[in-house]
């Protein structure tokens, strides 16, 4: 059976949704009311949703955004949120709603790490006995960065002195490559 509104309860939707910040869900429930009825009422009284969430919300959303690899839909169901309320939030939070572009971003990375010299070393001496992914994990970067750092900078001094792993002598094996290529 419906229910008509009285002033009070409208009175009472307009101010959780516009100082308290309750979405239209969180209003139904505590009007008892469906959430269909909260929408019409606040859509007819045109009451302007905040937007302000609180340092829970904030931070839920941020280990969401920012500390997982799970995609906008998960994240959507996890928040009880519509995607485009995710959005939104997003790009007040962000200035963007791509969730590849906040990742990668820098924001959450240390990529602007430069490169120590005993980081070097550290290079030089374990990235062929111990291998690319320890090597990596032991100076906390990422196997792309390290590949880079390797081959740009560190390949050079290598060539150079030579150097021995897995059975072979890496300057020994150029030579011959050189001059099998020359014949």
């Amino acid at each position: 059976m419906k229910r008509n509104w009285t002033l009070g309860e409208i009175e009472d939707l307009r101010i959780m949704i516009e100082v308290e910040g309750l979405s239209h869900r969180e209003a139904a429930e505590a009007l008892g009311r469906t959430k269909q009825s909260v929408c019409h009422k606040a859509r007819i009284y045109k009451f302007k949703t905040s937007y302000f969430m609180d340092k829970r919300k904030k931070i839920e959303l941020r280990n969401l955004v920012e500390n997982s690899t799970i995609d906008k839909n998960t994240i959507c169901k996890r928040l009880k949120i519509t995607k485009r309320s995710l959005n939104y939030r997003m790009e007040l939070m962000y200035k963007t709603c791509n969730l590849t572009n906040i990742r990668n971003k820098g924001l959450f990375k240390n990529n602007g790490k430069k490169w120590s010299q005993e980081e070097d070393d550290f290079i030089y001496k374990n990235y062929y006995k111990i291998g690319r992914l320890k090597t990596a994990k032991a100076l906390g970067r990422t196997l792309g960065a390290l590949k880079k750092r390797m081959f740009d900078n560190i390949d050079k001094k290598l060539l150079e002195k030579g150097f021995y792993t897995k059975g072979w002598n890496f300057k020994e094996r150029t030579r011959i490559w050189k001059e099998s290529r020359d014949l």
